[in-house]
């Protein structure tokens, strides 16, 4: 049917993407009874192109010919359709549609929507997807809705772990980083967390590690990170001996004391006997890296772009260059050239670059994700 738009699945993403549509993908079969019967009914039914034509991009793939993009979409029968937006999967949609089912359908994913009206909608019917809530977060903090903005991303930091646990990582990072441009623009958002932040922080008596590390981060987002460096210097000595607390110090702090170039403290982190070991481990981890990457990029498949390798491949690199550069830096001032000298040996073998020499040398810049992801070709 004229419907489907003669483009690949890497082109027709990109086009719904850059166009804020909803890529809609028709899985069928030959000689599929069904397949044919919305082909002539259901696909070619006036209202149904019209409706795709104001908001979607529309494929067809064989879930024989193309079975590699059918299995990444989930699909092992047709007919199907599967709806992808920017924020990533919308709906899904097995067995044989008319054409009033199939608008019916388009009206319960939010085709011919904005972007941040799907995200409204999905929150709507469930308050408690952390995900949708975090993406509706973020459109509104990019069209200038800061009080929606603010209310959403106040209610993600008080109710996200509860609701999903997994969401710790993105937390303590790209959520962080959010919210500090956040509450620099707005300074309603601003007060909001100040209010939410304790007004001292965490007692190490209560081996409270997550609170401790909500507290290092609400620091981080209102631009208050001195706070942590003071409590550090005030009791770094007792926090490093707490075991349960040392995975937040790496996360939160030894970051700051980098940035503040107190090498010597940095060196508190990485106790001898474990530094080199824990350093030959990250060696090892950029191997299994470049070695699983080279093997799956080899086999072509389809819906990943050869720079998705490359940016990868060179991210695992970029970490090695940064934690050899961190690590000799800071032995070095604390006077453990032994261990310094071990770690460049170990860095030189394994990436004998201009880049690790100039890491080892002191001279390490880390690129920007941009750059990175420039130098892979995306």
């Amino acid at each position: 049917p004229a419907v489907f738009a003669e483009l690949s699945f890497d082109a027709a993403q990109k086009r719904a993407n850059d166009e804020g549509r909803v890529l809609l993908v028709s899985v069928s079969a030959r000689g599929d009874a069904a397949c044919e019967e919305m082909d002539r009914a259901t696909w070619s039914h006036p209202s149904v192109v019209t409706r795709i034509e104001q908001g979607a991009v529309a494929i067809r793939i064989d879930i024989e010919a193309d079975a590699p993009i059918a299995r990444m979409l989930v699909v092992d029968a047709a007919p199907a359709i599967v709806a992808h937006d920017r924020g990533g999967y919308v709906g899904h949609v097995d067995g044989p549609l008319t054409a009033e089912g199939l608008l019916a359908w388009f009206d319960e994913i939010g085709l011919g929507k904005s972007f941040k009206e799907r995200r409204e909608g999905e929150v709507a019917k469930n308050p408690q997807d952390t995900f949708r809530r975090l993406q509706l977060a973020s459109t509104l903090q990019r069209e200038g809705s800061l009080d929606a903005a603010t209310a959403e991303y106040v209610w993600l930091w008080e109710h996200m772990l509860e609701h999903d646990p997994k969401m710790a990582p993105i937390r303590h990072s790209t959520f962080v980083d959010s919210l500090s441009r956040l509450v620099r623009a707005h300074p309603p958002a601003r007060e909001a967390f100040v209010a939410l932040r304790p007004a001292s922080p965490p007692s190490l008596d209560a081996e409270d590690a997550i609170a401790f590390a909500d507290w290092f981060s609400l620091n981080k987002a209102l631009g208050d990170d001195a706070r942590s460096l003071a409590w550090f210097d005030d009791h770094g000595d007792r926090a490093l001996a707490a075991a349960w607390l040392v995975p937040a110090l790496e996360a939160h702090v030894e970051p700051l004391l980098v940035a503040a170039e107190r090498w010597s403290d940095v060196a508190r982190f990485h106790t001898k006997g474990s530094v080199v070991r824990r350093f030959l481990e990250q060696v090892g981890e950029r191997a299994k890296v470049h070695a699983e990457i080279a093997m799956v990029s080899s086999m072509a498949p389809p819906g990943i772009a050869a720079s998705t390798f490359a940016f990868t491949r060179m991210g695992a690199d970029e970490r090695l260059r940064a934690t050899a550069h961190k690590l000799c830096r800071a032995l070095r001032a604390a006077g453990r050239d032994e261990e310094a000298g071990h770690i460049a040996a170990a860095a030189k073998s394994a990436d004998d670059s201009p880049e690790m020499a100039a890491a080892l040398e002191g001279r390490y810049v880390a690129p920007s994700p941009e750059e990175l992801l420039a130098r892979a070709g995306g």
